[in-house]
């Protein structure tokens, strides 16, 4: 063997080559310079120089072809659908950085049709079939339900996220572009298929124009009325996508997938003009209401001050959404269908700067918000005339939603316990109806009768329990119509009634017979249905009959009465007629006497007369008598009766008539019924006289003759009472109107001192003169009438000047502070009064030193005396959010009975989180509350407790947004500039002057230090004078702008941040403070180098004794805490800038508390993945965490190796979890550091990707990567055509530290079309770069790292430099970029040694194979990777290094297993690092699949240093004794010594040996990640090796001398193939059988969890089972006695479940299911079904 080595030896030092070189793949790109921009094709060679962000081209003879991509001015690289995506030659129309468009040109549809919703009584059930696709027959099962439960609507949302209803023809025309009916299909299905790709695979089928023709066709015939939904703004991902395809451009808000940018146009008019369609299409369908959604704009977007409404209002665009709006109304409208949305958006956070909705607009009411979201409440939409259709979320269920918010359980506690009139927030205004919605957030869910799972029964249920518990609402028979189906003859009326009294009404046409009906308050009136006839019903009635005598009565009977059939009619009512007779003969004839009588029984008849007839008994009697009969309903009619209850107005829906019953008093004996009432003007116990310095008209007479006193809607008071008027307290001051009121004979309004009933009387707004009395109309629109003894009160409030900012009014006078107060609280003392404004940063207008100078009033103590009446107003530059009470006292001479002016207030403060002070207040009103702004001292009980104390009442402000107004932004610099909180200054500006700005133009900013645009330092005491003439002060405490701003996320609260610097834009509006975290405030740090969650224990914070008596623990909004508060889970959802901090505030059972910052350090190298981009989740829904490493941890041995996790090594949890095809689509993500790699999944059929990077909006790289794999030219880049994963298809390394932001995206080359290109991620370089994480990194051993390529050292082994040559003339396609070093990547000559240093062996050049000693450099070169260096199986590479490092390396196309210096290991798909030692290292790749060697990290004292640093102090040459462990690894062995003499064969050669292929047995689950494969045993065979089918191809397992084989390592529930070979050895080699091609399969199975025990307990039943390996939870099952199983519960920790809601008396039975996560999917196992039983 030695002499072997010395040829290989000799091969490479004489030749610089080397056999049977690495195979390489085509693509992959590595940038050195930061003004290098390239593209790597696979045949098509690249312009040499590339001018990028204004370089210029130094070489003129550069040519191009029709394929290749040249830069001409940084055009938008991105154009994917043009045929010459990478051609620049022709100017192209918009840059890549293009400003958003302004928002012009619209052609917004307008529409002043009034088409509002008139229906009170609807019954709708919403069905998510954007997301989801249900099929006609569900939908119409569905229906069915509907009907059977007393539904009336269907909600069909079948444009929702995706767009599930296609119509026959869908071309689009905006302006002058059509857009083909087949372009925007294939537009919508592809946007549905990317839809359905990123939320399990759903399926992506959709109704046509003939599904939706039959579902609106059965709907009718069941009484349904289909209600559609296409959403828009937002949830408009695959409209989206479209608009993308047909080559739209910036058509996405801030990077959202789902939500259009308003501003765009473009985007505005296509989704106008689709929409139009659907409309048309539904209209002509007979359906009258559409729902457009407008709801959620742009959630998904990360960065909190560019999402949604917020996001809106804060780019000052809220405007251009309430337009969009109002243009869809419009559109819904002129179709004559009633428009409609959900109402988050309408009016959000109460915002009105954008202009009024269309009131048309119905809103379904669905939410109140949460922390940082706030919509309008219903009450103020309803104020403002919309009507209401309650959409409460506690009736919502989302589709195979198990553990998060809108659970099954949730939807059945919300239809049992909320009544559809208990709509979402406080004062429930009138709702037209309610909606219980099923969603279908998750796409791929079941909803099928699977026994284990019966959705479609759940949804059933939930449906038939709504209407159960609201029959008020539901009317579960439809009434009986007319014939020809005519609508009523009206639709409105009004009933009038007195308390106590009654009236009646018929509805035609309509029968209700049976049916209950409430009114909207049976407190008012009732009502109930006293008859009902249906078409056809036999009707029967009194008719005049013509009898005979003998009808009546034909034979004697006089002693006693005779009933007849027939009736008589006193003139009242209706009796039984009777009747006697008696004969005698007389003369030959017969006289007959007849008495006639009536009555209710033989012996109660009353006589009527009596009368005689001759003979002949056929004549007519003398009386009209009337028969019963029955007559058949030719129409159906209701009879109604309604009842006064109580005073007041109501409502009744009774089938299409709305009913509006207004009920009045019934006049009281003491009523005042005078001719005249007088009005009296008040502020508080003072005259208020409509004519200053003449106390005149204090009193105002309304007379019967008065204009509209006797009218219905009576007399306004406001038309009678001045709205400003006088009042003489020390001297005659202007007083303003406020409020009437009725005040009663124990609370008249009168001059005594203290009088003040301004709180005890009631509120009226008009009086009129009604049936002979005075009445009064309280603000509920309800009349009552006054009695004899009754006032009516004008009352006033005066306008004060204590705030500058807005106008306050007060109800009580009282003293300045300008000079010592006068005595004449009859030494009872006196307190003060402050009010001051709160500005949004928590400045405090006046500053507390001035407050009781400038806004503070003194009053006379008295005990209990309230503060009166505070009032301020909304004025054109501030809204009013909240206003608060702080209680004080005075600071000295508490003994004194007077205040002078040098007094001052001691206001009461409580301590922040930050340790920060702030006033200890109490809130007396929000603008949530929907009522005018005020403090009430009478109603809310603020009184003074004390002489000498104090109030301050605070009033916090929002300045109104308005383009002159100048900009303050909070910024997160450790969260890539995240806005914490911005609000604006409001400024006024004289026309002709430069509008304001902070850099000093018209004197904006005001401190010590020159303020120019650019960064500069802000003065603690800067400030800003406002539009009121205040010097508005700039907070800098983070902590008080926090709270002001009502933030929620604790680590703003806490105090762990501190400024940094300020800075002011380029126009100057803006004045933009840094904050970043104080890391003296750290507490404890843990180390990240992947993107993924970190799970910190409690006991890292809290000592374990003190553990227990922790009862609660709050994180700021970057962690969660477990359930048992045992566990703070740290979830990044964005590539970190630094260190991220987690703020946890723990308190105890004592009511202390304490906070603790945890600082997440990026490490040196930190691996992101494909989520972790702009607009993306994060690590959100990666589920399994990262090892928790604390620098210089010694527990966890891979916890101090930067780069590794177990999490990516093992059992496949989070390696290669994924990808995301950017075909066509644009991916962003910014970065902080100095390198970044891009991974890709690649394949045979992969695309190009093309990425630049961005540093300041200046593209400074740019490059286009050939993702494809295949093979080479020569046998040296055989044996790459596989499916790569993880591979980093561009290194970009930029040299200098900064931020960048890096745009990819999968584009198309030359005539080819877009093929698919699988973003899997991509690692960044060196995040920190100050001197405490070098202190972090160096406990690690981590700090100041450099790293090289192990394949630059292989490649200066075949002596590249002869392929490029020197002057940049050789033959490979890349070889000018080499020589001008533009290309490191594709060879980096700069990192090379000048020894051979590192080599690849296998079996054939080790044997000197010259065929393959001598490869082809250029393919090596053009067909080899650009950033790995690969080996196949049986290869091995050798070098030598001069210290420890550590090594990159993984599968490329699944796990591989190697050996390195003869140890076998294994390797995951994700590239990690590995420790190695100094020394020769020798790595043997042992399996099949492909082994990659990506890059070399090395610690030689300084960091990032260059390559050819790094090397020349990293390798050693490569000695004869270093070759020999490779030797040995080929399967050389150490030469004998020489034998005297040639030996003589012993035994004769071996028979050839045939041997049978294996008969395959079966495959059965052994365990959740383990199967077995059994054979049959083949004769003559040493063993057997075990094979499993991977990406179609058979990879070896395993040689086994058994015929069976354990395969381990799998994924549940997924398929696996397998096949066997049987081997003999021989002398002649090893003889391998055939196989079985086809293979047997079998699945990984959670095992059946065994069922352990079940028993009752004192509050239930506690059930328990044994642990199901591999499981992360449990579904529980229950049935009770014998009925059908229904799942309980979901179990994620233990396995026992307690039963609460079990009762005494009945059996239950419980099963369980053991469950795990697979992905996004859950696996799980079989159960028990005959289960447990307790009784």
């Amino acid at each position: 063997m030695k002499n072997k080595v010395k040829q290989i030896l000799s091969v490479v030092m004489s030749v610089s080559m080397l056999s049977t070189m690495i195979p390489l793949t085509t693509y992959g790109a590595e940038f050195d310079s930061a003004e290098s921009a390239v593209t790597v094709e696979d045949e098509t060679p690249v312009s040499e120089d590339v001018n990028v962000s204004g370089d210029e081209s130094t070489d003129s003879s550069a040519t191009s072809t029709e394929d290749a991509f040249q830069s001409g001015d940084a055009e938008d690289p991105f154009s994917a659908d043009d045929e010459d995506a990478f051609s620049a030659g022709d100017e192209q129309d918009t840059d890549v950085f293009a400003d958003t468009p302004e928002a012009e040109d619209f052609d917004y549809v307008t529409s002043n049709a009034s088409v509002s919703l008139t229906d009170t009584n609807m019954r709708i059930f919403h069905l998510d079939a954007g997301r989801k696709y249900f099929t006609v027959a569900q939908i119409e099962n569905l229906i069915d339900t509907l009907n059977e439960n007393g539904y009336n609507y269907m909600e069909l949302a079948v444009g929702n996220d995706a767009l599930r209803f296609l119509l026959d023809d869908m071309s689009v025309v905006v302006g002058e572009t059509t857009y083909t009916s087949d372009q925007v299909t294939t537009g919508i299905q592809t946007g549905n298929q990317n839809y359905c790709r990123n939320n399990g695979n759903a399926d992506t089928s959709t109704l046509s124009q003939s599904d939706m023709d039959t579902i609106i066709s059965y709907a009718n015939q069941k009484n349904i009325s289909i209600i559609p939904l296409l959403n828009s703004p937002g949830h408009m991902d695959s409209i989206i996508d479209c608009m993308k395809s047909l080559g739209m451009t910036n058509v996405a808000f801030n990077g959202s997938a789902r939500t259009i940018d308003v501003s765009n146009s473009e985007a505005v008019k296509f989704t106008t003009a689709l929409i139009q369609k659907y409309v048309s299409y539904f209209s002509e369908k007979g359906c009258r209401i559409f729902n457009m959604g407008a709801d959620e704009y742009a959630n998904d977007v990360s960065n909190a001050a560019l999402k949604g409404f917020a996001g809106l209002i804060n780019q000052g665009k809220y405007n251009l959404f309430v337009d969009y709006v109002n243009s869809i109304a419009s559109v819904i409208k002129n179709a004559e269908m009633v428009p409609m949305a959900f109402n988050d958006g309408i009016y959000y956070n109460y915002n009105t700067s954008g202009g009024n909705f269309d009131t048309n607009i119905a809103i379904a009411y669905w939410t109140v918000g949460w922390p940082g979201y706030s919509p309008a409440s219903a009450s103020s939409l309803a104020g403002k005339g919309h009507k209401i259709i309650n959409t409460n979320d506690a009736w919502y269920y989302v589709l195979g939603n198990g553990n998060s918010t809108y659970t099954l359980s949730h939807a059945q506690k919300g239809v049992n316990g909320t009544k559809y009139s208990d709509v979402p927030g406080s004062n429930d205004p009138a709702v037209a109806g309610a909606m219980v919605c099923l969603w279908c957030d998750y796409p791929s869910a079941s909803y099928s009768d699977d026994i284990k799972n019966n959705e479609i029964a759940n949804v059933a249920d939930l449906l038939k329990t709504f209407a159960t518990n609201n029959s008020d609402l539901f009317q579960t028979k439809e009434p009986d119509k007319k014939p020809d189906n005519g609508a009523v003859e009206e639709n409105k009326r009004t009933i009038n009634l007195v308390v106590g009294g009654t009236a009646t009404d018929t509805i035609k046409g309509y029968n209700y017979k049976g049916q209950t009906f409430t009114t909207d308050d049976p407190s008012i009136a009732t009502v109930e249905v006293t008859d009902g006839k249906s078409v056809g019903d036999k009707q029967t009635g009194y008719v005049k009959a013509s009898v005979t005598y003998d009808n009546l009565i034909n034979e004697d009977n006089s002693r006693s009465w005779q009933r007849t059939n027939y009736y008589y009619f006193d003139g009242t009512n209706y009796y039984t007629l009777y009747a006697k007779r008696s004969s005698t003969l007389s003369w030959f004839e017969w006289v007959h006497s007849y008495t006639w009588g009536y009555g209710s029984s033989s012996s109660n008849v009353t006589n009527i007369s009596t009368e005689s007839r001759i003979s002949d008994t056929s004549g007519t009697p003398q009386i009209t008598v009337y028969s019963l009969g029955t007559t058949e309903v030719t129409e159906a009619s209701t009879e109604l009766k309604f009842t006064g209850v109580a005073p007041g107005t109501t409502m009744v829906t009774v089938g299409n008539v709305v009913y509006t019953i207004n009920v009045s008093e019934k006049a009281p004996d003491n009523a005042m019924t005078s001719t005249s009432i007088n009005l009296e003007y008040w502020i508080t116990n003072f005259e208020v006289y409509k004519t200053a310095n003449a106390s005149s008209e204090h009193i105002k007479a309304i007379t019967t003759s008065t204009d509209k006193a006797t009218t219905d809607e009576g007399i306004a008071i406001t038309d009678i009472a001045p709205n400003e008027a006088f009042s003489n307290f020390d001297g005659w001051k202007t007083v303003y109107y406020w409020q009437a009121m009725r005040l009663d004979s124990d609370n008249k309004q009168t001059n005594a001192s203290g009088d003040d009933e301004t709180a005890d009387g009631t509120t009226l707004t008009h009086v009129r003169y009604h049936s002979g009395a005075w009445q009064y109309k309280t603000v509920d629109g309800t009349w009552h009438y006054f009695v004899s003894s009754d006032q009516l009160v004008a009352y006033y409030l005066q306008k004060t000047d204590v705030t500058k900012e807005i106008v306050t009014y007060a109800k009580d006078w009282g003293y300045s502070t300008s000079g010592t107060t006068p005595d004449t609280s009859s030494r009872k003392g006196q307190v003060a009064l402050t009010v001051a404004v709160v500005y949004p940063d928590g400045t405090v207008s006046p500053a507390e030193g001035s407050m009781y100078a400038d806004s503070t009033t003194i009053f006379n103590y008295w005990s209990g005396r309230d503060i009166g009446i505070v009032a301020p107003q909304n004025n054109s530059d501030y809204n009013i959010s909240k206003i608060t009470v702080t209680d004080g006292k005075r600071k000295k001479d508490t003994s004194a009975n007077v205040w002078d002016t040098s007094d001052s207030i001691t206001w009461n403060k409580t301590t922040l989180d930050s340790g920060d002070k702030w006033y200890d207040e109490r809130e007396v009103w929000n603008k949530s509350s929907g009522t005018t702004p005020m403090v009430n001292g009478k109603t809310s009980n603020i009184t003074w407790s004390a002489k000498n104390t104090a109030k301050l009442v605070l009033i916090y402000l929002e300045p109104i947004q308005k383009a002159t107004n100048l900009n303050v932004k909070y910024v997160d610099d450790s969260e890539n500039e995240t806005t914490i909180a911005q609000y604006q200054i409001a400024m006024t500006y004289n026309q002709g002057d430069a509008k304001p700005r902070f850099d000093g133009t018209n004197g904006s900013l005001k401190q010590s230090s020159k303020v120019t645009t650019g960064t500069f330092t802000l003065d603690d005491d800067a400030y800003v004078t406002n539009s009121s003439n205040v010097n508005q002060h700039i907070s800098k405490v983070l902590a008080t702008v926090a709270k002001t701003q009502q933030l929620t996320d604790i680590k703003y609260l806490s105090g762990s941040y501190q400024y940094v610097s300020a800075e002011i834009s380029a126009d100057g509006k803006t004045l933009i403070l840094h904050y970043d975290i104080d890391k003296t405030k750290i507490n404890k740090q843990y180390v990240v180098d992947f993107g993924a969650k970190v799970n910190v224990p409690l006991s890292d914070l809290v000592d374990e004794d003190a553990i227990t008596s922790v009862t609660n623990v709050e994180v700021s909004a970057n962690a969660t805490v477990s359930d048992d508060r045992s566990v703070i889970t740290y979830t990044p959802v964005r590539a970190l800038t630094g260190m991220d901090v987690v703020t946890v505030k723990i308190t105890y059972n004592s009511g202390s508390s304490e906070t603790r910052q945890l600082a997440f350090v990026p490490a040196t190298t930190i691996y992101y993945e494909e989520t972790f981009v702009e607009g993306g989740t994060g690590a959100t829904n990666l589920e399994t965490p990262q090892e928790k490493a604390k620098p210089g941890d010694t527990q966890i041995a891979s916890a101090a190796n930067y780069g590794y996790d177990s999490i990516y090594a093992k059992d496949g949890a989070m390696s290669s979890n994924g990808s995301t095809d950017i075909k066509g689509i644009r991916k962003e993500f910014t970065f902080t550091g100095t390198g970044v790699d891009i991974y890709a999944n690649t394949s045979t059929a992969t695309g190009t990707m093309m990425i630049y990077v961005k540093k300041d909006n200046n593209i400074i790289n740019m490059v286009a990567v050939d993702t494809k794999m295949k093979n080479g030219s020569t046998d040296a880049t055989a044996g790459q055509e596989v499916d790569g994963k993880n591979v980093p298809v561009a290194t970009l390394n930029m040299g200098t530290y900064a931020k960048y932001t890096v745009v990819i995206q999968g584009v198309k080359t030359g005539k080819e079309g877009l093929k698919p290109v699988y973003f899997d991620g991509y690692r960044v370089y060196n995040t920190l770069n100050d001197d405490s994480s070098a202190a972090t990194y160096a406990q690690d051993k981590e700090a100041n790292p450099s790293y090289c390529e192990l394949r630059d050292q292989v490649l200066h082994a075949i002596n590249v430099d002869s392929v490029i040559g020197n002057k940049g003339d050789g033959t490979s396609q890349y070889a000018k970029q080499v020589a001008k070093n533009t290309l490191s990547q594709v060879y980096a000559s700069s990192g090379i040694t000048n020894a051979i240093s590192a080599i690849v062996l296998s079996k054939e050049n080790a044997d000197g194979n010259s065929s393959v000693i001598n490869p082809d450099p250029q393919d090596l070169l053009d067909n080899g990777p650009k950033n790995e260096l690969y080996l196949r199986n049986g290869q091995i590479v050798t070098f030598n290094l001069n210290k420890a490092a550590q090594i990159g390396l993984k599968g490329v196309n699944g796990d591989a297993t190697f050996t390195i210096n003869g140890t076998q290991k294994s390797v995951s798909t994700t590239d990690m690092f590995y420790p190695v030692s100094s020394g020769t290292i020798t790595i043997k790749n042992t399996s099949n699949n492909l082994l990659s060697i990506t890059k070399i990290k090395a610690f030689i004292g300084s960091n990032n240093a260059p390559e050819k640093t790094v090397a020349s102090a990293l390798f050693a040459p490569l000695s004869e004794d270093d070759l020999v462990p490779a030797m040995i690894a080929l399967g050389y062995e150490l030469e004998p010594a020489k034998p005297s003499e040639t030996p003589t064969p012993t035994k004769t050669p071996e028979k050839p040996v045939k041997l049978s292929a294996p008969k395959l047995g079966k495959v059965v689950s052994v365990n959740y990640n383990s199967v077995k494969v059994t054979w049959g045993k083949v004769k003559n065979a040493d063993g057997y090796r075990v094979y499993m089918k991977e990406n179609g191809k058979w990879k070896t397992l395993a040689k086994v001398d058994s015929t069976s084989y354990v395969c381990k390592g799998l994924k549940t529930g997924k398929k696996y193939t397998f096949t066997v070979t049987a081997y003999k050895k021989t002398s002649n080699g090893v003889v391998l059988s055939a196989y079985d091609k086809k293979g047997i399969s079998g699945t990984p199975k959670l095992g059946t969890p065994v069922l352990k025990s079940v028993k009752r307990s004192g509050s239930g039943v506690i059930f328990t089972w044994n642990k199901t390996a591999g499981a992360n939870g449990y579904l529980v099952y229950r049935k009770v006695n014998n009925g059908a199983w229904r799942a309980v519960a979901k179990v994620t920790k233990g396995t026992t479940y307690k039963d609460t809601t079990a009762k005494k008396g009945a059996k239950y039975t419980y099963t369980v299911r053991a469950l795990r996560k697979s992905g996004t999917a859950s696996i799980y196992s079989d159960y028990n079904a005959k289960g447990i039983s307790v009784k």
